[in-house]
């Protein structure tokens, strides 16, 4: 999807975590006011703080470049297991959401998914969400 802006491309990716939820059978809840995280999703069995991510290829390289990084005041810092439990992030190339875990994302300020390679592939495979 080209030319959407930065929030149209989170409101879909928003979107599109709702509907995958629903289809899980799993209840969104939304903070009232400003929070570290998206949405607490209950699965029935525990209630997850989750960030929503969109990450698109920006050329042909076929790589992801996903920031791992939230604004604290002023400066940039890197999610940690304090700020959320999940990390999601709609592909829009592949049509899937993808779920990071605290071990992987916590403390890093970006990850790189290259979807053209078969080894990368096996990686992101088994996030799939």
């Amino acid at each position: 999807m080209k030319n959407l802006t930065s929030r149209l491309k989170g409101e879909i990716a928003h979107l599109k975590v709702k509907i995958r939820s629903a289809e899980k059978k799993f209840i969104i809840s939304e903070p009232a006011i400003d929070a570290r995280y998206d949405f607490i999703i209950d699965t029935g069995r525990e209630l997850l703080r989750t960030q929503v991510k969109y990450s698109d290829c920006i050329d042909d390289s076929k790589s992801l470049k996903i920031k791992l990084k939230t604004k604290s005041g002023k400066k940039y810092r890197p999610y940690k297991t304090k700020d959320c439990d999940l990390i999601l992030i709609y592909i829009p190339e592949k049509e899937c959401i993808v779920s990071l875990t605290p071990e992987i994302f916590n403390n890093k300020t970006m990850i790189t998914i290259n979807l053209k390679r078969k080894k990368s592939e096996l990686f992101w495979r088994k996030f799939i969400w």
